[in-house]
């Protein structure tokens, strides 16, 4: 059987002349490229769940990320289109027995959220509370976006 180099392996010509930055150890290390500039602090943990008919969302990541443990209250509150949820010794609600964010039906039905619905679910541990945002605000709040990066109008 003859062998054969494979192209993925071998070097192209001209490989020698590029120019790679040396390490502290006189290793070639490759360069690499420059990431976007963030707008500013990003939510650490984000997640994007459902609700079920019950107002239980789905995903636990975001809630354990803060540290919050089953049965622990919370002050929840609708704030124009999303939901502040936030850790208050006082509060009126609490996590479930299984550590569940559950959303009460007046916020639900404030919100718009129907059984099934997605949210984006994201941590704010700065100030130890959760936003969850709906499909709606979310759409709205990346239409000036969107119409940045794709050089549109908005609507």
């Amino acid at each position: 059987m003859a062998e054969r180099a494979i192209a993925a392996v071998v070097p192209r010509a001209g490989h020698a002349d590029r120019q790679y930055a040396v390490d502290d150890h006189g290793l070639r290390t490759v360069p690499l490229p420059e990431l976007a500039p963030t707008a500013g602090p990003v939510a650490p943990v984000c997640a994007v769940a459902s609700v079920d008919a019950r107002g239980r969302v789905s995903d636990r990541s975001v809630v354990r990320s803060l540290g919050w443990r089953a049965g622990q209250r919370l002050e929840i509150r609708a704030v124009g289109g999303s939901v502040l949820v936030a850790r208050r010794d006082d509060g009126v609600f609490s996590l479930t027995t299984q550590a569940y964010l559950r959303l009460p039906a007046t916020v639900r039905h404030w919100c718009g959220l129907s059984s099934g619905d997605r949210v984006l679910v994201a941590a704010e541990p700065a100030r130890d509370a959760v936003a969850v945002h709906t499909m709606p605000t979310l759409q709205a709040l990346l239409v000036d976006s969107h119409a940045r990066m794709f050089g549109g109008e908005t609507a």
